[in-house]
């Protein structure tokens, strides 16, 4: 699977974020002075939703580990509600 093809969808976004993808290990989410503020790890399904509901709006990044030991990396934004 090429890094390119990991998706994070909608964005911008108020409630879920979807995080596509195959062989996904970790997601880490980050706000935006690069704290860690939510992880998941296990095998993770080819789609998983994650609440940013409770997030404050701004600009956050998101983590996709694979299986196989490459990352990537992806922006996202919340917005205000």
């Amino acid at each position: 699977m090429a890094l390119s093809s990991i998706e994070v969808f909608p964005n911008p976004t108020n409630r879920l974020l979807n995080i596509k993808g195959e062989n996904i290990r970790r997601i880490d989410t980050y706000n935006a002075d690069r704290q860690l503020i939510l992880s998941i790890a296990g095998n993770i399904e080819d789609l998983h939703r994650v609440d940013v509901s409770r997030f404050a709006a701004g600009q956050y990044f998101v983590e996709v580990k694979l299986g196989d030991g490459r990352t990537a990396t992806r922006m996202f934004i919340v917005n205000c509600r």
